[in-house]
Order: structure tokens, then sequence, then C-alpha cells
């Protein structure tokens, strides 16, 4: 890998293949992907060929490598209390909450790294073991909408992986999409979310925006 800083514009070679991004001294102003490449990344080059770089979060979605800044502290505050309340789901479950960790989908040439996902213990302590990323769907995935990273095609790559349950928290508007299959549903204050078996119970989304000011 190989970097050349000419004014504020920084180019990274990798492998053949060129991204950019415009930057002000370290300081990233916008989510970066892949620009210039002559045919996809595959999962298998990404996890053993990518490096990253310190600060920023990077995934593979569709072939392309994505990075974002770090989240904020209003983005930051809502995962943490997503993964609170799932956490009190999963007890008496074999499953366990975890987030900001790429997932391997082969299929679709991705690696996308959920805030917050819910999965099997057995699948989560099974990577461990090995030293690599899940490779296996979640049964929930949790994405915060920011400023600085666009859902959308981790979306798609989320519903044709077969993740049970999607949901697209808006913490500005206090409002969470949840994706079920391909239907969809919006939950506002007042509502709760019925989880998919066999977590326990509902959450309310009073709750998820509960610690905002």
């Amino acid at each position: 890998m190989a970097t050349d800083v000419s004014g504020s514009r920084m180019n990274v070679s990798f492998n053949g293949y060129l991204k950019a991004w415009w930057a002000v001294g370290d300081i990233v102003t916008r989510c970066i992907s892949m620009t210039k490449q002559t045919h996809p990344i595959t999962v298998e080059q990404y996890l053993h060929s990518f490096e990253g770089y310190p600060g920023l979060r990077d995934e593979l979605i569709h072939g392309r490598i994505v990075m974002t800044p770090m989240p904020k502290p209003l983005h930051q505050q809502v995962r943490q209390d997503i993964a609170d309340l799932l956490n009190a789901a999963c007890k008496g479950t074999e499953y366990i909450v975890n987030g900001n960790s790429n997932i391997q989908f082969p299929s679709s040439n991705s690696a996308p790294s959920p805030d917050v996902f819910v999965v099997p213990a057995a699948r989560w302590h099974e990577a461990i073991q090995a030293g690599t990323y899940l490779d296996a769907p979640p049964l929930l995935a949790v994405e915060v909408l920011s400023e600085t990273e666009d859902v959308n095609e981790k979306l798609e790559i989320y519903l044709e992986a077969g993740v049970t349950s999607l949901w697209i928290v808006d913490p500005k508007n206090r409002t969470v999409l949840i994706y079920s299959g391909r239907e969809k549903s919006l939950y506002k204050e007042n509502n709760e979310i019925r989880l998919p078996p066999p977590l326990n119970g509902t959450v309310r989304i009073d709750l998820i925006f509960a610690r905002l000011p």
C-alpha cells in the first residue's frame, strides 16, 4: 500500500486500485470510497491485503472499500443504549450482542460493519478462535444514521443475506425503520418494537433515545 499526498487531496493505491478523499490536514471531511477500479475487490482480498487507517472506519461494500470518520457522540450514545437494551433481551438465550465488527458476505463481495448486531454466541466464539470476522448473517442488525454515511447499499446486503430483523435508527427524528424481510414499518415515540424470537419481549422507542438531550 502506498500513499501520495498532494495539496489537500490524498490518493491511496491498493493492489492496483485507487481511492481518493479530500482532507484538511489530517481531518477527513467526507465519506470516501473506491473511485477507480477495474473490478470489485473480493472479501478475501479485503481481509488479507487491506490494512485500514487509524481513526477511520472501513467496510467492503459490493467490492468497494468505503471509509468514514469515527462516529460522533450522538451516534455513539444511541448505539450504546440500543446495545444495552438488546443485551437485556438476550439474557437466557444463546445469542449475544456486539457491534462495529465486519461481517463477511462473500456472495455480494461485502463485509459491512453494523453498529449493533445480535448473533449466536457460538458463532461469535468460533470467529474469536479462528482470528477472523463473522461469516454468518446476524439475527438482528442495527444501523444508526449519521451525516457521513449512506446505508442504502448496506440495507440491500443485509436483506439479501437473510438478516431476520434490520433496524435503521434516525436519532434526529427519533424514529426506527424496521425491516422484516422486505416488509418495513416505521416506529415512533410511544411505540414498542417486538423482537424476533428467541429474543425476549419488546423494546420501547423512547428508551432508545432516553439519554439524548
